[in-house]
């Protein structure tokens, strides 16, 4: 069923500029390929909410950015809680332009929305994670990016077990949808207790098959794919249980190979799993990857960039960084809660969604 979304009106914001070089840190001299000539870090947008937690959806055709709130006041209810997708249009080169509209209607019927990816180009679709709540089942989503905004559930359970409350996508250039499953609903309280272990899954919107492709994860978080789809990242924030931190858990980037896939790129299993990265500060989230096999990692310090190997190459140093996303060429964005970064790179550097 599709859904019809209300736009309701912008957020307030404030704006500033930062393009000191003191907001870089080269650990390798190929950072330099990709910071380029000039590269600036621009605060974007801020909120007196959260708004910018994840999501960071780039969508060409309407040269907008899509992202997701983190908890904020559920304003139809007296106490409850949401978390509100939200579309960011204007000029996304000029603070002054930008305006962030919020899609209410679709947050709601996208339960507690979290991570989003672009879907194949032809489809003009996003397709986005929703954890779920105590009476609503979580799972996939494909979001239209264009008037009237609609969305529709692509997948709710693994057989007869509803998810627990799917945290992050990723989308390969054979349109498979890879998403993590971890039980923060339920730590959280806004789910009821898990039925599943905390797991990675594989959606083929083709057959409508889902699948369970990784599993001995603590809390399998933020998930990326490389630009041809045989390596897929998981990151494994483990340490945060809840309210609680163990620092002897995972804050961790690991690295798995598709093996044995199809001429067309589908199926196969995930193997060879490899701790790729553990950041130095703090817990790494999000994930994205460029098209020149580099990761992107949304960290306490800012955004840290790893080649394929996971090497540190450089760090990009703003506030804490929940989520990045790339837009269109050397151009990347970073979800910091209250505030949205743009950081202007190489024209070179282009993110692996690019090429779906």
């Amino acid at each position: 069923m599709f859904i019809t979304v209300l736009l309701l009106g912008c957020t307030a914001l404030s704006v500033a500029q930062n393009d000191s070089s003191s907001s870089f840190y080269t650990a390798s001299p190929e950072f330099g390929i990709i910071l380029g000539a000039h590269p600036k870090v621009t605060l974007l947008a801020e909120s007196d909410q959260p708004l910018f937690h994840e999501g960071g959806v780039y969508y060409p055709p309407t040269k907008s950015l899509f992202v997701t709130s983190d908890v904020v006041p559920d304003p139809t209810t007296e106490n409850g809680t949401m978390q509100i997708i939200s579309h960011v249009t204007g000029d996304l080169s000029n603070p002054a332009s930008v305006q962030v509209t919020e899609l209410n209607a679709t947050s709601h019927e996208i339960p507690f929305p979290l991570g989003g990816y672009r879907y194949l180009a032809s489809s003009k679709l996003l397709v986005w994670c929703g954890q779920g709540s105590l009476t609503q089942p979580g799972g996939l989503w494909f979001l239209n990016p264009e008037p009237p905004y609609n969305a529709t559930q692509i997948t709710s359970s693994y057989g007869a077990y509803d998810y627990n409350s799917p945290n992050d996508v990723a989308v390969t250039p054979s349109g498979e949808i890879y998403f993590t499953d971890p039980i923060y609903g339920s730590d959280y309280g806004f789910r009821p207790d898990p039925l599943l272990p905390n797991q990675v899954y594989r959606y083929s919107p083709a057959t409508g098959a889902v699948r369970a492709v990784a599993d001995g994860y603590i809390r399998p978080n933020g998930i990326g794919v490389n630009k041809d789809g045989s390596i897929v990242y998981v990151i494994d924030t483990g340490a945060q249980l809840g309210d609680t931190i163990v620092p002897t858990n995972p804050r961790t980037i690991y690295a798995l190979d598709v093996q044995g896939r199809t001429q067309n790129g589908t199926g196969g299993l995930l193997g060879n799993r490899r701790l790729f990265a553990m950041p130095s500060l703090g817990g790494a989230k999000g994930v994205k990857t460029d098209t020149l096999g580099n990761a992107y990692v949304g960290l306490d310090d800012g955004v840290s960039v790893f080649d394929e190997d996971g090497n540190l190459l450089g760090k990009i140093l703003i506030d804490d960084v929940a989520n990045i996303g790339f837009g269109e060429p050397g151009v990347l964005f970073a979800m910091g809660q209250n505030k949205l970064w743009r950081i202007d790179l190489s024209p070179a550097i282009m993110g692996s969604s690019s090429l779906i």
